[in-house]
């Protein structure tokens, strides 16, 4: 008999996987290009030494109404560990406590979490009405 190791390691297990700021940043450059520059996207970074957990954020800038800044959402995660990450959004009501719904195994899990934030009635209302405001300001010139 042929000795045919199967793996048991789950699928998720790949090479490709990346991490919750490899995910957020091109987030963050997209929405310049779909916006022609009237929305811009950031992403920064912090640390908490004392929890060691590692948070990003994900701001929607608007620079005609003098860089108003709004969160869309905040990742956190372990230092030294990319997941769980964990996506919090009161949006669309995930958050801050841990739970199933906000929990993120894998990158294959947060960019389904991200792809909800991003894609939920609130955000686009918000993105619509900082458009609509800084159009009534760019039109008004």
């Amino acid at each position: 008999m042929p000795n045919v190791t199967r793996s048991l390691w789950p699928k998720e297990i790949t090479p490709e996987i990346v991490t919750p700021l490899a995910i957020l940043k091109p987030q963050a450059e997209v929405l310049k290009d779909i916006t022609n520059g009237i929305l811009l996207g950031e992403v920064s970074v912090s640390q908490d030494a004392e929890q060691k957990k590692t948070y990003l954020t994900l701001d929607i800038i608007a620079p005609e109404l003098g860089n108003y800044r709004q969160q869309v959402l905040r990742v956190s995660h372990e230092a030294g560990r990319s997941y769980p990450a964990y996506v919090e959004a009161e949006c669309i009501g995930l958050g801050e406590e841990v739970n199933q719904t906000n929990r993120a195994a894998t990158d294959h899990d947060l960019y389904n979490l991200v792809a909800k934030v991003l894609q939920s009635d609130a955000v686009k209302s918000l993105a619509a009405s900082l458009i609509a405001r800084s159009n009534e300001i760019t039109n008004g010139r």
